[in-house]
């Protein structure tokens, strides 16, 4: 993630997004392993997942298996008092060798 060095440090979005990640302890929400800061770069060193849910296409009969960990998710979050606020497929990883789909970019949250 690139970063203004305008304002001297990290944006919010940036700040948020590590301190989430690193704060957050679920199957289904991605563990940041580190991070690296550059000059004007953030680097967030993750899980390699193979697609996300925009890309990745399951059967209509799958759609129930596949969101019920992803609600689960949300209410873990949700009672620690964080909201994603931009929960999209995009968000979402597919990790293909757990066959698990798991949220991502916490940035924006509150």
């Amino acid at each position: 993630m690139e970063y203004d060095n305008r304002y001297e440090g990290f944006t919010i979005t940036i700040i948020n997004d590590i301190s989430f990640l690193k704060l957050l302890d679920h199957p289904n929400v991605v563990k940041i392993i580190d991070a690296v800061i550059g000059k004007n770069v953030v680097y967030m060193v993750l899980p390699l997942a193979q697609t996300d849910l925009s890309k990745h296409r399951y059967k209509p009969d799958d759609i129930p298996l596949v969101t019920y960990p992803l609600v689960q998710a949300m209410g873990y979050y949700f009672n620690k008092k964080i909201l994603h606020l931009d929960i999209k497929p995009a968000n979402i990883l597919y990790f293909e060798k757990e066959n698990q789909l798991k949220f991502i970019d916490f940035g924006i949250s509150r």
